[in-house]
């Protein structure tokens, strides 16, 4: 969300050509979104910072100060979104449609056509929440509870929500009036304003699940041959908004496979999901959500025991990524594996062509940071130099992709990386980041050109039909044996590979994932630091 109410210090065409510089960097929209007078359905601070830190704080910083990098870097100012004064000039209405549809005389551009409506009402929540406290809300509670009755009938959480300060203080005051009732002081009315908004806007140091009506029924299928030595006994609950986990139930399983949550709030836009481990590997159902009348589909959560064997398994390609940031070598790869043969085998014995297998994912035993992406999901158990991805992987040509992401600590032992697969590998393609007295020489792999992507230069080579699936890369020169790159730091999942969802060309993806990772990704880890930092 830049700058709403950005000013600039002048006029100069230098300084208006930076202004537009920011607002292409932003991605203008081609058609702005028409104004609507609406107000944020109920939303949760804890899913709006992710969506702020993203793009927000590089005009109004991580803390809502004004102090983004893009307006200090542009000599402009942007507006703080911390001070109380200023946020109560305005109401989250007026936030909302400001984000949603911009104000292009102060450099805001609409954001309507990037975030959905229910994004910006998280965003909403986070930057109200920037301006009040625990203690503010209780004490508006208490206040409420004193005029709430005199008040009537009338909607005064819509108005809190619609209104500014000043206007819902005149309308409270002259509706108390009418009552002959005593009239709270200018700071109190304030604070039993903002803990009305507080029941639409929900502050992240407050349990974001309320008690409801809602049931959630689900089941569990086992699916391999032959019964489980330990079958699950209770199932996590899991609920979330995005990418934000709101929080989690444990049930027990009945003697039938069934289980059952109730009295959760049936609200549509969280996600369920259930949870549950078994043989070391842990599986979740697909997400469910709540229709507008309170219903939900059954939780299926399919259960199968490891294959022994890898049956038919192939990576059909392997994209790598290797760059180094401070004492650590961060390693982001995209496997793509698929199942070719009609069977495979599970547990001891030829099972029919309906069971998949279980894909192991090799890694070096000294990773850090291991990441398997899944839209926010834990989906992997690691082993000693390896990883057991719990999607499974069906026979006859079923795929499956994953992305996995690690760090190794700098230099390497024998100065050397290596990756054995236990399947053949068909084609690989490694992107190596350039350092000045670095030298890798990966085994069986042919240089096949340079990129230089956001000042970061990279070697490309590629691999075809590796049978053994042995990939080894040594490292040689001066940098081979001290400490990487110096400079901003990085983590492992930052060198994560653009997904390429089962499409074979995926090298383009993962140079703008590169892309990606030297600049927003970088610049949103910085200010996710800057801001503990601050917090601290």
């Amino acid at each position: 969300m830049p700058a709403a109410g950005a000013s600039a210090p002048g006029c100069s065409p230098g300084r208006w050509l930076g202004a537009l510089t920011v607002l292409l960097w932003l991605g203008w929209p081609a058609v702005p979104v028409q104004a609507q007078d609406l107000v944020p359905g109920r939303s949760w601070a804890a899913a709006g910072e992710t969506t702020f830190l993203q793009n927000c704080a590089p005009c109004h910083g991580p803390t809502g100060a004004g102090d983004g990098p893009v307006m200090v870097e542009q000599n402009l100012s942007a507006p703080g979104l911390s001070d109380p004064e200023r946020i109560a000039q305005g109401s989250p209405a007026d936030w909302f449609r400001t984000t949603r549809d911009g104000r292009i005389e102060n450099l805001m551009p609409p954001w309507g056509n990037q975030l959905t409506d229910a994004q910006i009402g998280d965003v909403v929540a986070w930057i109200w929440q920037l301006s009040t406290s625990p203690d503010e809300l209780n004490e508006g509670a208490r206040l409420w509870a004193t005029v709430a009755t005199p008040l009537g009938d009338r909607d005064w959480q819509t108005l809190a929500l619609t209104a500014n300060h000043q206007a819902w203080a005149e309308s409270v005051t002259a509706s108390l009036g009418e009552q002959q009732h005593p009239v709270p002081t200018v700071g109190e009315l304030r604070l039993i304003q903002r803990y009305l908004q507080s029941l639409t806007l929900t502050p992240d140091w407050t349990n974001p699940l309320r008690p409801g009506t809602g049931v959630l029924n689900g089941r569990i299928r086992q699916l391999s041959p032959g019964a489980a030595t330990d079958p699950p006994t209770e199932v996590r609950m899991q609920a979330q908004v995005g990418e934000t986990v709101l929080g989690t139930y444990t049930v027990p399983v009945a003697a039938d496979d069934t289980f059952i949550l109730e009295g959760v709030e049936p609200a549509p836009r969280i996600l369920w999901t259930a949870q549950a481990e078994q043989a070391n590997l842990d599986f979740a159902s697909p997400p469910v959500r709540f229709d507008e009348l309170g219903r939900t589909p059954e939780l299926m959560l399919d259960l199968y025991l490891p294959s022994a064997t890898h049956g038919n398994l192939e990576v059909e390609s392997l994209q790598l990524v290797l760059a180094l940031s401070g004492e650590q070598l961060l390693v982001g790869q995209t496997v793509l594996l698929v199942n070719t043969l009609p069977w495979v085998f599970t547990g001891e014995s030829e099972t029919p062509e309906t069971l998949p297998v279980t894909a192991r994912i090799p890694i070096d035993p000294a990773a850090d940071e291991v990441t398997l992406a899944d839209f926010g999901r834990t989906r992997f158990t690691a082993g000693d130099g390896f990883v057991l991805d719990s999607v499974p992987i069906y026979p006859v040509s079923g795929r499956h992709q994953a992305v996995l992401g690690y760090s190794l600590p700098w230099p390497l032992a024998d100065q050397r990386w290596r990756q054995a697969w236990p399947y053949p590998v068909r084609h690989a393609i490694l992107l190596i980041a350039d350092v000045p007295g670095l030298e890798p020489e990966p085994a069986g792999f042919v240089q096949s050109g340079e990129r230089e992507l956001n000042g970061q230069g990279f070697t490309v080579w590629q691999a075809a039909d590796l049978a053994d699936g042995i990939l080894d890369i040594e490292f040689s020169g001066p940098a081979a044996a001290r400490t990487g790159a110096a400079g901003q730091q990085a983590t492992a999942t930052q060198v994560l590979p653009e997904p390429a969802y089962l499409m074979p060309r995926w090298l383009p993806a993962a140079l703008a994932l590169i892309l990606l990772a030297g600049g927003g990704s970088l610049l949103l880890v910085g200010l996710r630091r800057e801001r503990q930092g601050r917090d601290a």
